[in-house]
């Protein structure tokens, strides 16, 4: 993950400092702001980036404070390679995550994602992301590894699945941004955004703002979030992977271009502005500081859909087709598999894995009628085990998931014996939820748009990673 400053547009990202203000504008009020720390560790190129490693490392230990460093798998072996024992014991001591085994090297995460035949790439990313969980883990002595970061503009419906696999519940990256400070669930994890970037200090050079103040206020915005740095751009003026793997493999392995060092004054300047600003955090009553495992450990059980629950859902569906909020918090994934369910017969259903579709919704383009039997015959039939049917037959006709959805719904909640289905919006809205920025996603190089692109390859074509990771939006709903 790069770059993130609003004075390099070539980037895919707005600059920290003005996302916060822009994506999370609702205060949080009397409640506190849950916050943790987050670091992108990822330079396996340079045996000095391992320095500034074990600095962020122990700064934060000094200060009493658990941080998340989001480890690439080659860095942790390189790691190894380099007699490195005292940053991989310092290490130890905070939370691991992934991010990702190989970073930018070609095929990247994204990359291998990028294929018709979804089984044949869930396969290629579950092999190479299961070898980075078991290197993560052997070097760094954890039974868990507690997150999962993307690399740069890399984030994969494929590898959010392959996480959720994996039994690691929460992705974490400035891809997971909510528009109102709030986590949500998605595609299967629990998305804690990056909130802010101590980077800036570097990317916006003399004109940097260190007002703890305003720093303060903008944090106090959000109700959870990681605020999160790139310990080797603490250390060097230019990212490892864009000198050597920007639009392919550049370099052999081994044989890497390195950055230039920063000067120890500029470095030492950094360091002690990030320990001044942890202080004035702990300082102010507005935020608790807290961590992945404890948020984890405060997870209330999932409440079950009762068909008593229907009336309301519907009620809430009809005036917005998207996650429902109240009795419970359940995304419209959990509302389709209860209806089909319940068209089978059951009482309720407790919500478990919730997942998208694989191709793009498609709906009736005419009012059709449809009977109780022909629904109840389509229910029975259907496999609500996995991604969700883009289409559905259900007697004569057929009707798109959300067709279905509200069919089913009439039927259930009034008695009838039919159903009117009309033309309608398949997958719901993005505007104004905590997935917009999902909807104007660009991953493809486009001469003349700054806003494109990463690193990817010429070949990349972003042909099925973006729609598909939108067509996951049934999958979305609140903590």
């Amino acid at each position: 993950m790069k770059d993130f400053s609003i004075m390099r547009l070539g980037k895919w990202l707005l600059c920290p400092v003005l996302l916060a203000g822009l994506c999370f504008g609702s205060a949080a009020g009397a409640e506190t702001t849950k916050l943790m720390f987050s670091f992108d560790t990822e330079d396996f190129t340079n045996p000095r980036s391992a320095d500034a490693i074990l600095r962020v490392a122990e700064l934060f230990e000094s200060e009493g404070l658990v941080g998340h460093f989001q480890v690439v798998g080659q860095l942790a072996r390189q790691l190894e390679n380099w007699g490195r024992q005292d940053v991989i014991k310092a290490l130890s001591r905070h939370l691991i995550g992934t991010h990702t085994l190989n970073h930018s090297i070609h095929p990247n995460i994204l990359e291998l994602s990028d294929g018709e035949d979804y089984t044949a790439a869930y396969e290629r990313v579950m092999a190479q992301e299961s070898e980075c969980v078991a290197t993560l883990k052997r070097v760094f002595k954890t039974d868990r590894i507690w997150s999962s970061s993307p690399s740069g503009n890399c984030e994969s419906y494929v590898a959010d699945r392959v996480y959720a696999d994996m039994g690691i519940d929460y992705g974490v990256g400035p891809h997971y941004t909510t528009m109102d400070g709030d986590d949500i669930w998605f595609a299967g994890q629990r998305r804690i955004a990056y909130i802010y970037s101590w980077d800036d200090f570097f990317y916006c050079g003399e004109s940097f703002d260190r007002s703890e103040k305003k720093l303060l206020d903008r944090l106090a915005k959000s109700r959870v979030g990681m605020v999160f740095l790139h310990p080797n751009f603490a250390c060097s003026k230019v990212f490892w992977d864009r000198l050597n793997y920007n639009g392919g493999n550049h370099a052999r392995w081994g044989e890497w271009k390195l950055s230039a060092p920063r000067d120890k004054k500029t470095v030492d300047a950094y360091f002690d502005w990030i320990r001044q600003t942890l202080r004035a955090i702990k300082r102010d009553p507005r935020f608790e500081l807290t961590t992945i495992p404890e948020l984890d450990r405060a997870r209330k059980p999932r409440r079950p859909i009762r068909r008593g629950d229907l009336a309301q859902i519907r009620e809430s569906l009809r005036k917005d087709l998207t996650t429902i909020r109240e009795p419970a918090s359940w995304c419209v994934s959990d509302v389709f598999v209860a209806v089909v369910k319940m068209l089978r017969g059951e009482d309720e259903y407790l919500p478990g894995v919730a997942y998208g579709f694989l191709d793009r919704p498609v709906g009736v383009t005419n009012r059709v009628v449809v009977s109780r039997a022909d629904v109840a015959k389509a229910a029975e039939v259907m496999d609500v085990g996995g991604f969700l049917p883009a289409s559905i037959r259900v007697g004569d006709y057929v009707i798109g998931p959300a067709d279905f959805l509200f069919a089913g719904l009439d039927i259930l909640v009034d008695g009838g014996e039919t159903a009117l289905v009309v033309p309608k919006e398949q997958l719901g809205r993005f505007k104004g939820t905590p997935l917009e920025p999902l909807e104007h996603r660009v991953r493809v190089k486009i001469p003349g748009d700054p806003r494109s692109g990463w690193m990817h390859t010429a070949a990349f074509r972003d042909e099925f990673t973006a729609p598909r990771l939108r067509w996951q939006l049934w999958t979305f709903r609140y903590e």
